[in-house]
């Protein structure tokens, strides 16, 4: 256990190094360990109502750039856009957002649908044939406890998947291997 002269010692040359590496290299550091306590040992930190979360760097931005911690259908949602916007069909992505969630998506897509043919016809077949399929609820909870949580002892957020199921495993009582785990995670682009 370092003296915690040495401690911030060693902090303050991490620090260095990192500065050292953004100035010349452009790396953008963003740091998902948890931070120590007074004697060295890794906390959670919490928020006002009492849930554990990741540390706020780590959080991904908001619409106005502020970090927060999204909710499952708002992770959802934003995997769905990205497996279509990634491929450049931009209307399907919104026609499925629109499917999704109609009160945020539904009208803006709707009023882009009666001008662009393209949209509309992705909305038609967003509507007929492409629902989502509904959560499972391994999803649902891995999702909810990703970035804060109140069920296990920390979120899931930067851990080890093999350690993140078994953690995962011990709280829910649902079966969950890291191959399982890490499957959800790519499904919803959080890995």
């Amino acid at each position: 256990m370092p003296t915690p002269e040495k401690r911030t010692e060693l902090e303050a040359e991490l620090k260095l190094l990192s500065d050292l590496e953004t100035q010349m290299f452009g790396v953008q550091h963003r740091p998902t360990n948890l931070p120590l306590d007074k004697r060295g040992r890794p906390y959670v930190p919490r928020t006002a109502r009492g849930r554990k979360h990741v540390p706020l760097a780590a959080l991904p931005p908001d619409a106005c750039g502020r970090p927060h911690v999204p909710s499952a259908q708002e992770i959802v949602e934003h995997a769905t856009f990205k497996r279509f916007a990634d491929k450049g069909n931009i209307p399907t992505a919104l026609a499925r957002l629109a499917v999704i969630n109609p009160e945020r998506y539904g009208a803006v897509v709707w009023r882009e649908a009666k001008t662009n043919p393209r949209m509309r016809r992705a909305l038609n077949r967003a509507r007929s044939d492409a629902r989502p399929k509904p959560l499972t609820r391994a999803e649902t909870l891995i999702l909810e406890n990703f970035y804060a949580s109140t069920v296990l002892e920390r979120p899931l957020c930067g851990i080890a998947s093999d350690l993140a199921a078994e953690m995962f495993q011990r709280a829910t009582g649902i079966t969950m291997n890291a191959d399982k785990y890490r499957r959800i995670l790519r499904k919803f682009f959080l890995a």
